[in-house]
């Protein structure tokens, strides 16, 4: 025994047993004996000379999850770093890191539920005697950014740029101009706006993006104009926005050119009948189709095809819709008009027919207002009554933006109409209680129904 207590002695630095002697005297430190080591530490040992234990490191951060995404998918995207006890790193599902939930009112939770828009969980992440708490958010099924316009482009062509996501309750992508999403802006001033002014340099006005009760708000700003090159006109005159302009008259046409516009009357013939058409044919054409605003939505009350070219070709036809029941007729959203070789005018559209394999398709339908029409009214119904024919009901809200959901109608419910009222591209209708919903065609319809 005395021969132990002196090999203990030997074996002491600085008052510090140290671990090599305490393994040679074969006594047990912290549980580790020179036959067996522990496997959450590493015993080592520190600048002074005293036994330490190297544990594991965990590192974690808040983290958002996408609504409708798969929680069991993602549960560990909150660990930034993890290491075992020899500084290895580790993956956290094969290390079996234990993920436990408590709800925001610090309620066992199995699961992050996603499809609750907004909602923050506590999780807390364990492994090999250490642990950390971080934060989780359920992400909403409107997300925005800000973002920048062309100076002097159409700004109606990009107002829902600024939507990086939109869900429908089931987490499934919906496209903006189909679900109605309601537009608005203030500029820098506070006052309301009806468009981005896109020839205004700089300008910054606040949008905000309304839909099925969610509301999100993203900045937007104009585009400095560009500075135009130096151009020569027919006659070698530089024309420069600030240079000569010229005018020019022929036997054949008569042209007029100012800062490099010009307007003819000159009549043009087509390339594929001889036919001769004026502008003012031109003008009355489009005038028989009914066009409507860029940006739109218009659906089909007739068969029609979508094609992939302006110059309608069997060969060339990406899908059919058949007629359809009203509230299942095909909806476009028009991305522009072009004209086929024989002067018919067409849509060029994007299908936003959600849950259809055509969904998402882009070509050419025609643009005849016997095929195709607004899917929104235009007009009072002449007895200033409406029906409800969505399955699903429609929404009445205290705002013309469609936000402060106040009351649902059923289908089959008739309701009296006060004034219809345009908000950007689409309508609403208030209601004798003052109250505004959709003037939308596939869920509405006028009259007594």
């Amino acid at each position: 025994m005395i021969e132990k207590v002196h090999d203990v002695h030997r074996h002491v630095v600085r008052g510090a047993l140290t671990f090599a002697g305490a393994l040679a005297l074969g006594l047990a430190v912290g549980g580790v004996t020179n036959a067996s080591a522990a496997s959450s530490v590493n015993p080592v040992m520190s600048s002074t000379g005293t036994l330490a234990q190297q544990q594991a490191t965990m590192e974690a951060k808040d983290f958002t999850v996408a609504y409708g995404s798969d929680w069991y998918k993602q549960m560990y995207n909150g660990i930034t770093k993890l290491l075992d006890a020899n500084g290895k790193a580790v993956d956290p599902a094969a290390a079996n890191v234990d993920v436990s939930l408590v709800d925001a009112k610090y309620k066992p939770a199995d699961k992050v539920d996603t499809k609750d828009a907004g909602a923050v969980y506590t999780v807390t992440y364990a492994y090999q005697g250490i642990s950390k708490q971080v934060k989780v958010t359920v992400g909403s099924r409107l997300t925005v950014k800000d973002f920048t316009v062309d100076y002097g482009s159409d700004w109606y062509k990009q107002m829902y740029n600024g939507i990086t996501a939109l869900l429908d309750v089931d987490g499934k992508t919906i496209d903006p101009a189909a679900a109605n999403v309601d537009v608005s802006l203030t500029d820098a001033n506070y006052k309301h706006a009806d468009k981005v002014d896109t020839k205004d340099a700089g300008a910054a006005y606040t949008v905000t993006y309304a839909y099925d009760g969610l509301s999100e708000q993203a900045k937007v700003t104009v585009g400095q104009k560009p500075t135009p090159a130096p151009t020569p006109n027919n006659g070698g005159t530089v024309i420069n926005g600030t240079g000569t302009n010229s005018t020019s008259t022929n036997s054949s046409s008569t042209s007029s050119s100012t800062n490099n516009a010009t307007t003819s009357t000159t009549p043009t013939t087509n390339s594929s009948n001889n036919s001769v058409t004026t502008p003012s044919q031109t003008n009355k054409a489009a005038a028989s189709t009914g066009t409507v605003t860029k940006g739109s939505v218009v659906y089909a009350v007739k068969p029609v095809y979508l094609y992939k070219t302006a110059n309608f070709k069997k060969t060339q036809r990406l899908a059919t819709y058949p007629k359809a029941k009203r509230v299942n007729r095909p909806m476009f959203v028009v991305l522009g008009t072009k004209r086929a070789s024989n002067g018919a005018l067409r849509y060029k559209v994007r299908d936003v027919n959600h849950g259809k394999k055509t969904a998402n398709k882009v070509g050419y339908i025609t643009a005849n207002s016997k095929y195709v029409v607004s899917v929104y009214y235009q007009t009072m119904p002449k007895n200033k009554k409406v029906t409800v024919i969505s399955t699903k009901g429609v929404h009445a809200y205290k705002n013309t933006n469609l936000t402060g959901k106040a009351k649902t109608y059923k289908k089959g419910t008739r309701l009296t109409v006060k004034k219809i009222v345009k908000h950007n591209l689409t309508t609403r209708y208030q209601l004798s209680n003052g109250y505004y919903m959709t003037a939308n065609k596939k869920l509405v319809i006028q009259g007594n129904y």
